[in-house]
């Protein structure tokens, strides 16, 4: 009786449980039907078996009908949150290339509503909410807005909402309602050779270029959606035999044409989007070209009536805003900006982009691999390198430039090696190292600049020894501890980390316990991951692995573009990560950085005429100010002063191009050789070609890695020949002894009640209360109060002092 209430337990079960689709509801189906056919096939008497087989085998098959049940339900537990968040991954991730903005958009129709009798757009609309009833035709209606000649645009929630609007305005209205169609992108492919047609520029197009060629089953579909519309070539063009093609294409050919170059018969060509707009170089108005001009010729820099290259003007003007009377003040904000633009511009301390470059790599504790990171970060201009294991002699990061600004917590204790660390390489960047949320595996760093930028860069390293839940929490946990004395709401935050972990959040095709629990922590903070590639960021000897990635918060995800994995060699086993952030947007705050002034070529009799011109009278106004505020007046004045005797006597220093000196032309061959060969090793098939080509990658990756050892020796032996020969005291002894080391980087200090400071302002406050602190009579103590008295009391006299006692002296 027994037997026959579990099996038919067990058929009950089944049917009910394997109402599902789903794989795993199809196993657990088939399990089931399997132990009640075997406790059929096995009942509880039989003389074939012995009673304690027959116990064990129905046992067995029991326990294994109960466990698989209990993993069905763990499955369908993961399935249903893998559906919520699919979205959202596939968003991150970049999978199915929709951005945040996307996800916003509106998928709308517009409808023009064309009146057939003369009149204003206000009579249209008014009609048109009379004689339309979009509640009753049930018509999602997201707005309205007004055209010409007494034409209204509708903006509608669908195509269905749109059919049904211009029918009932072609019923009850004299006007005409059609659909707006919507124009594709016009692009331009730059460089194409000029015996070109038409139809041989789609074809090479289509056929050339495997990402176009995956994306259309055939050649006319193809070229429905890429239609050239015109050529045009520039004298320079003219000289090389190339000319540039305008086309008309859709947009999911648009985005693959501008993610890069495009191979058009024998040439690599460039793609970018293309504007029409007329704009004539010579009154610098649009409109025109400079030959139809019938206007002055303009300024770039200044506005003025003469040619750039006859500019004298220090500072640059907007021509917009020059032309235009009262334009400040008519244009507001929009006549600043484009002043500023103006400045960027003419002193080239604004990229025109308005972003900041940042680098995020693993050096592996290499001195060749860090060589290659400067190298490149001086060639690309990166503004901030987020570094994890750099490279380490005597518990000091080496092997950077004298004025990188480099973060990292220096300990104590050997037993804890610095393992991760910021660097800033553009001088208009400020950063400060903030102490309580740091430690040798997490550093993290304030930085901001007179732009309105403001974020909170942290370079992370989990080691892999750690084996044990316990010792990887202990991680986790530091980072939340530093997390939670953040404003992580109201800043921006980018972290750069070296997990060691494998999760599908940074595109793994495997997952682990460390992976899931980072997971949990990124999800309990709002952070996104901007990994996108689907290619690993770690390539060693032994295998490859994902477990570097880059997070932000939502604050951040904004300002965050272009993330990217380079493909150049790095000396190191991981690869560099690319991604760019928006440069500020802070109008007001943005100002233009100079350079200091030389005072060896000073004039210094100029000089002291300037000051004293600027400075006549201010004598008598120090001696009769009393207020703060009219000290504060008076040392501006000072300082203005000083500024102005500076520019009219002295010249501004230079400004050097950073450069690494001992890089070599032999050098940047043999590092484009190398990922030549890397690539191609990486995509062989064949496992014996695979196999041959990795040995060669090989030795030419050696051969590389060994000709920047011998090359930066040989550099430095003749850089100590040359400037030892004329100063043995000079810049070559300084940094053998050390005394012309990297920027000191600024940290946060420890208040009286074990709390930091958290910022550069509270920092320099805390500086000055403690050195400079305020003269407040109420926190005297006895002595104080005596000298105070004193003070108070004395008599000034014009005798002379009791002069000094040989023994005082």
């Amino acid at each position: 009786m027994a037997s026959k209430k579990n099996d038919g337990e067990t058929t009950r079960r089944g049917s009910v449980d394997s109402a599902g689709g789903t794989p795993e509801e199809e196993c657990l189906k088939r399990v089931r039907a399997l132990t009640g056919a075997i406790l059929e096939l096995v009942p509880v008497k039989s003389e074939t078996l012995k009673i304690e087989d027959r116990k064990k085998l129905r046992g067995m098959v029991c326990e294994l009908n109960q466990l698989f049940g209990e993993r069905n339900g763990i499955l369908r537990e993961v399935r249903a949150r893998a559906e919520k968040r699919a979205p959202i991954v596939e968003c991150v991730q970049g999978k199915s290339k929709v951005s945040y903005a996307d996800k916003l958009k509106r998928s709308s129709v517009t409808v023009e509503v064309q009146p057939k009798v003369k009149q204003t757009s206000d009579d249209t609309k008014k009609q048109l909410a009379e004689k339309v009833d979009v509640v009753a035709k049930k018509i999602g209606v997201h707005g309205i807005k007004k055209g010409r000649d007494g034409a209204v645009f509708v903006e509608c929630s669908s195509k269905q909402d749109a059919e049904k609007l211009r029918v009932s305005v072609a019923e009850k209205m004299q006007a005409k309602a059609r659909e707006m169609k919507k124009s594709n992108p016009v692009v331009c492919i730059y460089g194409v050779d000029a015996a070109l047609t038409a139809e041989q520029v789609s074809e090479c197009v289509r056929q050339q270029n495997e990402s176009v060629e995956n994306a259309y089953e055939s050649g006319e579909e193809m070229r429905e959606d890429f239609k050239i519309f015109r050529f045009f070539a520039t004298p320079k063009d003219n000289k090389r035999a190339v000319k540039n093609v305008v086309c008309s294409t859709s947009p999911k050919l648009r985005s693959i044409l501008i993610s890069g170059k495009i191979k058009v018969m024998w040439r690599v060509c460039a793609v970018k989007d293309y504007s029409n707009v007329l704009y004539c170089f010579k009154c610098l108005k649009v409109g025109h070209k400079s030959k139809e001009c019938k206007g002055e010729l303009t300024c770039k820099k200044c506005a003025g009536g003469h040619d750039l290259k006859d500019c004298k003007a220090k500072e640059a003007k907007c021509a917009v805003c020059q032309h235009l009377p009262g334009a400040e003040t008519a244009l507001g904000g929009g006549a600043q900006t484009h002043k500023l633009l103006m400045d960027n511009y003419a002193n080239d301390s604004f990229s025109g982009k308005g972003k900041i470059k940042f680098a995020q790599i693993n050096l592996g504790r290499g001195r060749r691999a860090t060589a290659c990171l400067v190298e490149r970060v001086i060639r690309e201009k990166i503004s901030i390198v987020i570094v994890q294991e750099p490279y380490v002699i005597n518990n000091r990061i080496c092997g950077l430039p004298a004025n990188f600004e480099v973060h990292y917590v220096n300990c104590i204790d050997e037993s804890k090696p610095i393992r991760a660390a910021v660097i800033i390489t553009d001088n208009e960047l400020r950063g400060i190292t903030l102490t309580d949320k740091s430690d040798n595996n997490v550093v993290c760093v304030g930085i901001s600049n007179d732009r309105g930028l403001n974020v909170i860069v942290i370079s992370c390293y989990l080691p892999p020894e750690v084996r044990h839940a316990g010792e990887f929490q202990a991680n986790i946990i530091k980072l939340r501890n530093a997390f939670s004395k953040l404003s992580i709401d109201t800043s921006a935050v980018i972290m750069g980390l070296d997990a060691n972990s494998k999760s599908a959040l940074w595109n793994s095709p495997t997952e682990d316990w460390r992976g899931r629990e980072l997971e949990t922590f990124l999800e309990n903070y709002s952070f996104v991951v901007l990994n996108n590639n689907e290619e690993p960021t770690f390539v060693g000897h032994q295998g490859s692995s994902f477990i570097d990635f880059t997070a932000v918060n939502f604050r951040a995800y904004g300002m965050t573009s272009e993330w990217s994995l380079s493909e150049d060699e790095t000396l190191s086993d991981h690869k560099l990560i690319r991604f760019d952030i928006n440069n500020g947007n802070n109008i007001e705050q943005r100002q233009t950085v100079k350079r200091g002034f030389c005072a060896k070529k000073a004039d210094w009799e100029m000089f002291g005429n300037a000051f004293s011109t600027a400075t006549a009278g201010l004598i008598e106004e120090i001696d009769n100010s009393t207020r703060t505020r009219e000290i504060e007046t008076i040392a501006k004045r000072i300082n203005d002063a000083v500024i102005t005797a500076c520019e009219q006597s002295m010249p501004r220093q230079r400004e050097f191009k950073k450069s690494v000196p001992w890089w070599t032309p032999q050098l940047t061959t043999l590092r484009r050789d190398a990922n030549r060969l890397r690539r191609r090793y990486q995509r062989s098939r064949d496992d014996d070609i695979r196999r041959e080509r990795e040995i060669e990658y090989r030795a030419k990756y050696t051969e590389y890695k060994n000709a920047i050892r011998v090359t930066r020796i040989e550099k430095w032996r003749e850089f100590c020949t040359k400037s030892g020969g004329k100063d043995p005291w000079g810049l070559a002894y300084r940094l053998v002894r050390r005394k012309r080391g990297n920027t000191g980087a600024s940290v946060t200090l420890k208040r009286a009640r074990d709390e930091y400071t958290q910022d550069a302002r509270e920092t320099a406050e805390l500086l000055l209360e403690t050195f400079f602190p305020s003269d407040d009579a109420h926190t005297d103590d006895e002595d104080h109060v005596v000298v105070r008295a004193s003070i108070n009391t004395a008599t000034l006299s014009d005798r002379d002092d009791i002069p000094f006692a040989r023994c005082e002296i």
